[in-house]
């Protein structure tokens, strides 16, 4: 079976048919962390057909054509009748309105703490591709001989994601910016009034040193929530972050961010397994050309490239 097969084998799926291949998915992807809530498409319960508990994750699962409307009484039916929603996912295998993302901004600016998300049948396909053998045939119910290509879909991290607001942003990095501020304050004092005494200026330096590791010890915590708020603000004034984008903002950690609706935001680590064979690395995201990313492979980042458009597919450069 190719991709292309099993796109088409998603999508002609309806009503309870789809949930239950759905909900076979999830359990393959989540283990047992997932937890289904019905067993009939039309008996949703409190807007959710199965929930991740520890994360607050809930997932929506329809192959209703009526997109807006279906998404939407799901969505306040979860929210109203679930306590601390943090994510929503909206599953279909149904051909999304141009007018899609429209209606998705608009619900995470209703409720900006709620990281609110659609998953197609195209994503879940290449997730779905991407699992063992076995795995496969019991998501599917069936035997399939699958032909696998070099491309592959870099997925978000579900564990390693957070959504904030930018007041959030600014609130988390508070003792960063304060230990910044401290340190050239300190350092400009000092070279301007204690330069010409070396040891005085030591003596100094050492107290600096002090203070830092005390500082550290007290705010460490808070200073690794920091967010960086400044080159948020920088990506969105320069454009490069419009509303519903999402580009790396931290190559170190693997860190992309994604703009949800005007100043909400969420951060994902996205990485895929290398389809090299005999390979069992996993692949990250770099910054390469505008319109593309390279995917890089923990075991041999020279030989095992990827070139990845801005939606986060790649292709295996042979």
């Amino acid at each position: 079976m190719q991709l292309d097969l099993m796109e088409l084998l998603l999508e002609g799926k309806g009503g309870a048919q789809f949930q239950e291949y759905m909900e076979r998915y999830l359990d393959a992807k989540y283990g047992s962390r997932f937890e289904r809530t019905t067993e009939n498409g039309r008996k949703g319960d409190g807007g959710k057909d199965g929930y991740i508990y520890d994360s607050k994750h809930y997932f929506a699962i329809s192959s209703r054509s009526d997109f807006k409307r279906k998404i939407t009484f799901d969505f306040f039916n979860c929210v109203t009748k679930n306590h601390d929603v943090r994510k929503f996912t909206y599953v279909t295998n149904r051909a999304l309105p141009t007018a899609y993302a429209e209606v998705v901004n608009r619900l995470r600016g209703i409720y900006p703490t709620i990281s609110v998300e659609v998953l197609t049948h195209y994503t879940i396909a290449r997730e779905i591709f991407d699992f063992p053998k076995k795995q496969i045939e019991k998501i599917l119910n069936r035997d399939v001989d699958i032909s696998r290509d070099n491309s592959i879909y870099f997925a978000e991290n579900e564990d390693e994601s957070e959504s904030f607001t930018f007041r959030e942003a600014i609130k988390d990095s508070i003792h960063w910016y304060t230990l910044l501020i401290i340190i050239c304050v300190v350092v400009g004092v000092l070279f301007y009034f204690l330069h010409f005494n070396e040891q005085v200026w030591g003596i100094a330096m050492m107290g600096l040193f002090v203070f830092l590791v005390l500082y550290l010890i007290l705010f460490g915590k808070g200073i690794k929530k920091t967010k960086f708020p400044h080159k948020i603000l920088y990506l969105i004034c320069s454009g490069k972050l419009p509303v519903g984008g999402e580009i790396i903002f931290n190559e170190a950690i693997h860190r992309s961010i994604h703009r949800n609706s005007m100043w909400n935001f969420t951060f994902y680590k996205r990485s895929v397994s290398c389809v090299k064979r005999g390979c069992t690395g996993k692949v990250y995201l770099y910054d390469h050309e505008e319109e593309t990313y390279i995917g890089k492979c923990e075991r041999d980042p020279v030989n095992h490239t990827y070139t990845v458009d801005r939606n986060f597919y790649g292709n295996l450069n042979c």
